[in-house]
């Protein structure tokens, strides 16, 4: 997905914080800022734990591997029997095929002993991205010839089905049932949603030139492009939010109004959305797309008004009235659960640098002025999600809107 840059301007509702944490890696530096008091202690173990700790079977990249090899092995893990396994960790991406999406993929699996399912409209198309997940749920049917064609973002294939919620929804349920036999429920440590894309608004000319023309010079419809951002960045959130509902893990640590009973932080499951700093604030020219992110985050912030973790004191009073209670008394998973969304400015993928650098490495910058010091590199977002998997005390209060912001190659988490 292509995070558009924010403006200058930017002022944001994230959660607010209250002490600082570093943690190195060999290219970049990454802090955070959320407050979380009870964390101080767990800080130091948790950072050695996830951030150096060596991978036991991670494979060589393989970013050449022949389709062909990457397909045949893609069949093996489609549907597996009942993934019977020591790690308890359960993690299931949606949108495991893209950059983002298999990136958290292989830190959660070789860093953090998690079994990881990945599930997308498009098929991973290389052995790396194979290799990074456990099993895969392909949420819409194939065409039969387009199957092996390979999107910008590493993913293949062309659906057959139309992306509306009910049918992202019916794909992550079946494929669910098919993979653990229909056992009953499964419980996920993480559900992470990464699916996203970008697109400008539709320019139509006076005269119905240019990129709006239709057929027979009849000014295309505007509409469309509101369509498809909402496809991309809304609709995979609401299903996979229905999905949390139904398999993420609960405890019993929380109480249904939100009392932690001394557990020092709950052990809820966690829900991640990615959302985007540009829809912060005014962004003309990608109104579509602004508009489904916020979207997003809007859905993040209600549905964590209603968990135990939710910070404002204006939360506490709906979650316990009438409808509170009762969205509560239906699902159990919101007195423990933490839903956030990570709000990155740029990430730093091979289809961004291509698409506003030209150049697949980001050295080439001849026709541009872009940054690529201030883009996010995909292994911070993955390191920190790992961190709040592992140490669920040191995560942001549910509901919180996470800023990620890069400068100097050092990433900070606001």
């Amino acid at each position: 997905e292509i995070a558009a840059t924010s403006s200058p301007f930017l002022k944001s509702h994230v959660c607010k914080n209250t002490f600082t944490n570093t943690a190195s890696s060999s290219s970049s530096r990454c802090s955070r800022h959320y407050s979380n008091t009870a964390a101080r202690s767990l800080r130091a173990k948790s950072i050695s734990k996830f951030n150096f700790q060596k991978s036991k079977s991670e494979p060589k990249s393989k970013s050449n591997s022949p389709k062909s090899k990457s397909k045949s092995n893609l069949q093996q893990i489609i549907s597996p029997p009942l993934l019977q396994d020591n790690r308890q960790k359960k993690v299931l991406i949606i949108g495991s095929s893209g950059s983002l999406g298999s990136t958290i993929a292989a830190q959660l699996k070789y860093h953090h002993d998690c079994v990881v399912i990945g599930s997308d409209i498009h098929p991973p198309q290389s052995q790396e991205k194979v290799d990074c997940i456990d099993a895969y749920i392909q949420l819409l049917p194939l065409d039969d010839d387009d199957s092996n064609d390979a999107d910008s973002d590493g993913g293949g294939g062309n659906s057959s089905s139309e992306i509306t919620i009910d049918n992202l929804l019916h794909g992550l349920r079946s494929g669910i049932s098919n993979l653990y036999n229909d056992v009953g429920r499964v419980e996920f440590d993480a559900i992470i949603c990464t699916s996203g894309g970008f697109a400008m608004d539709e320019s139509v000319s006076e005269s119905g030139e240019g990129e709006g023309e239709g057929e027979g010079g009849d000014k295309q419809v505007v509409g469309n492009v509101y369509e498809t951002m909402l496809q991309m960045n809304y609709y995979p959130v609401v299903a996979a939010g229905e999905i949390v509902k139904e398999h993420i893990k609960t405890t019993t640590k929380v109480d249904r109004y939100g009392n932690d009973n001394g557990s020092g932080g709950g052990g809820g499951g966690l829900f991640i959305v990615l959302g985007a700093a540009a829809a912060l604030s005014p962004a003309p020219g990608m109104v579509a797309y602004a508009s489904s992110k916020i979207a997003a985050h809007y859905y993040i912030q209600t549905l964590g008004a209603m968990t135990g973790r939710a910070l404002r004191k204006e939360h506490k009073i709906q979650r316990m009235n009438d409808v509170g209670l009762d969205i509560r008394r239906r699902n159990d998973c919101l007195d423990s659960m933490t839903a956030l969304a990570i709000l990155p400015v740029m990430l730093n993928t091979e289809a961004n640098r291509v698409a506003l650098l030209g150049s697949s490495t980001g050295t080439d910058t001849s026709t541009s002025t872009e940054d690529c010091s201030t883009w996010t590199k995909p292994e911070d977002i993955a390191k920190e999600i790992g961190a709040w998997i592992d140490t669920p005390a040191i995560r942001p209060h549910s509901g919180s809107l996470v800023k990620v912001v890069t400068e100097d190659n050092e990433t900070e988490f606001k």
